[in-house]
């Protein structure tokens, strides 16, 4: 059966952040010491910034596709397994949470990856309305991954799209910010039928 191509948004704008709990926490984290990010991040989130909320649930995320057995384990593992998957100490709910709170705070990093959710890639929380509003929310404030993922379900037909108009749009802004998608994508071929 053919899987439908999705591509993960990325944190564009780590570098424009100054909050010292933040960089210590990214520090860390490449330095492999999850339990000292995560303090750091969450410090940061008390202080108000909205992306240590993603990056908590990026060090699960990570954890759970750091590598092929990794993830294969993860995926083959029973549903009540992986929702006791403690990755650097924190469970899929808590992940879920600081994701959440990141794209209610307008993350959109966050809403593109609540988008990846619920489209049923990382978690067990497949709900295709839920995905396909975040990729459009998360498209309309610039994100060209979400972008990418909402027109190629409208073109699996996954996704219903509102008009003519939001496909010419969506197309645009692929096209016009192709060099931040994974090269193999820049030529993708979209068919949609009328």
């Amino acid at each position: 059966m053919f899987r439908r191509t999705r591509v993960y948004p990325t944190c564009e704008n780590e570098k424009d952040i100054q909050n010292s709990e933040y960089l210590a926490g990214l520090f860390a984290i490449k330095a492999h010491k999850y339990a000292d990010g995560i303090k750091q991040f969450n410090l940061a989130a008390q202080a108000g910034v909205v992306e240590a909320h993603s990056r908590i649930f990026d060090v699960w995320k990570d954890g759970v596709m750091g590598g092929v057995h990794q993830t294969q384990r993860y995926l083959t593992a029973s549903k009540s397994d992986r929702a006791r998957e403690v990755i650097f100490g924190i469970t899929p709910n808590h992940a879920l949470k600081k994701l959440t709170t990141a794209a209610d705070l307008g993350d959109r990093y966050a809403i593109g990856w609540l988008g990846l959710v619920y489209d049923g890639v990382c978690m067990d929380c497949k709900n295709g309305k839920l995905a396909e509003q975040s990729y459009r929310l998360a498209s309309q404030r610039g994100c060209v991954h979400s972008a990418f993922n909402l027109l190629s379900g409208i073109n699996e037909g996954v996704f219903e799209f509102e008009n003519a108009e939001e496909v010419v749009a969506l197309t645009n802004t692929i096209m016009d910010y192709s060099e931040q998608l994974p090269e193999f994508l820049k030529h993708h071929k979209f068919r949609f039928s009328e």
